[in-house]
């Protein structure tokens, strides 16, 4: 690639199809979103053209401009403006996956591996890759001051297959201005020696923010950086092929959250209700093994975290669904319901009873003196006050302060199911109830 390519390119694309003319084209990777714009012709029959028609655009395109080749894959039909007359038109093909590739282009439809990046992710892990010392003399003034960062070995996940979480860091240094900085990352990486849709890898990806997120109980932003395939080598001037190579991608909605491809920071200096350092890779593991049972419940309180505007009945009714799935699939597994059989004696308030029973944690925070039953009962009828209109819409305040106590308590289920210790999950406990 010469240079670092800009956000709107010109360029030709290409469909690997001999009998489809080369064509110019826009590329713009911007406002979170990428798009491929191609201007149409009056009259013009090409393949490319009746793709707009049809609503049916190839797997994927190559796009080649004076910044190096793109190959563009997920493609689907934005717009399509008929040209008029003698006029042009334009059509808009959004691209879910880009990937900066070598000018052989192989097609990255599938690929074997895809780096990304977890906002809070470093905290959450806690490599000790970062240290900070600090000398003073007889008065407290500073004397001097010592940063290192060590390289830690990747953790590996034998019951996740393919996934790898790689500390690494960033140092900078600019002497013309002083400036000198280091920045603690980590490498979420999944590998596969076959080549797979990227939809594998995301939902990977993905799993592991929805963990992080709820562990912060704040939107942890996911952002793709690279991706490989294993027969798209660097192969150097001379012809000889030094072994892989990682591309940069941009995948904008990988994650959840805004697709702006950066990661915004974590607003807050507290410690998570839980850590990597609490649950261990065992924890992680069976995360993902039951994600596909308690996702329903998981998911829907992870998401309610990247929520832009609303208000906080929308939250409510968000934390409120989390609960009632959550308190479902307990009762599935204990052989209170069955699954996939309505059971009209299993209410809310049974729902909710259930999970604060299931919880070995001291929930004084979630109930504030209630027993259980009747704090669920509570929530219950603020939840229904919102859920339907023939019920009266609760306070604004206590349906805060209710949806506060409902996501805590899912938390803090959750933390004790993965492998946190007791004693550590009540010492963070007051924190996480503001």
């Amino acid at each position: 690639m010469v240079g670092k390519a800009p956000n709107v390119r010109v360029g030709f694309f290409f469909d690997g199809d001999e009998a489809t003319p080369n064509m110019a084209a826009m590329l713009r990777v911007e406002d979170g979103e990428t798009l491929l714009e191609i201007p149409l012709a009056a009259g013009i029959t090409d393949p490319f053209t009746r793709w707009f028609r049809d609503w049916q655009p190839p797997p994927s395109l190559i796009f080649r401009d004076r910044f190096g080749t793109a190959s563009l894959s997920g493609l689907a039909i934005r717009q399509h403006d008929s040209p008029c007359g003698s006029g042009m038109g334009r059509g808009v093909i959004e691209v879910a996956q880009l990937v900066h590739c070598g000018r052989r282009a192989p097609d990255f439809t599938e690929v074997n591996a895809v780096r990304s990046e977890i906002a809070g992710l470093p905290r959450w892990l806690e490599p000790k890759v970062f240290s900070f010392t600090r000398s003073a003399d007889g008065k407290g003034r500073t004397t001097d001051v010592e940063f290192r960062v060590t390289s830690v070995p990747a953790a590996t996940f034998p019951g996740v297959p393919g996934l790898s979480l790689a500390p690494h860091f960033r140092a900078s240094h600019q002497w013309a201005d002083g400036t000198h900085s280091m920045t603690e990352t980590t490498q979420v990486e999944t590998r596969f020696e076959d080549s797979r849709p990227w939809k594998e890898h995301i939902d990977v990806h993905r799993t592991l923010q929805d963990l992080v997120a709820i562990a912060f109980w704040r939107p942890c932003d996911l952002v793709v950086k690279q991706a490989m395939r294993f027969d798209d080598p660097t192969v150097t001037g001379d012809g000889d092929d030094p072994g892989e190579e990682w591309r940069d991608a941009v995948v904008p909605d990988a994650g959840r959250g805004p697709a702006s491809g950066t990661l915004r920071p974590v607003a807050t200096d507290r410690r998570p209700l839980f850590t990597f350092g609490d649950i261990g890779a065992a924890g992680v593991e069976r995360w993902f093994a039951e994600y596909d049972q308690l996702g329903q419940a998981m998911w829907v309180l992870a998401s309610s975290l990247f929520r832009t505007g609303g208000t906080v009945e929308v939250e409510l009714l968000q934390i409120g669904t989390a609960l009632e799935a959550l308190g479902y699939e307990l009762a599935a597994r204990t052989g209170r319901v069955t699954r996939g059989r309505k059971d009209r004696s299993f209410t809310l308030v049974e729902s909710l009873t259930l999970v604060c029973d299931s919880t070995d944690c001291n929930l004084d925070e979630v109930l504030n003196g209630d027993s259980a039953r009747d704090w669920a009962t509570a929530f219950n009828r603020v939840y229904k006050g919102v859920k339907h209109a023939d019920n009266p819409l609760p306070d604004p305040n206590e349906a805060y302060q209710r949806a506060r106590q409902g996501a805590l308590l899912a938390r803090l289920w959750l933390a004790r199911h993965l492998g946190a210790d007791r004693a550590t999950v009540e010492e963070r406990l007051p924190l996480h109830i503001r």
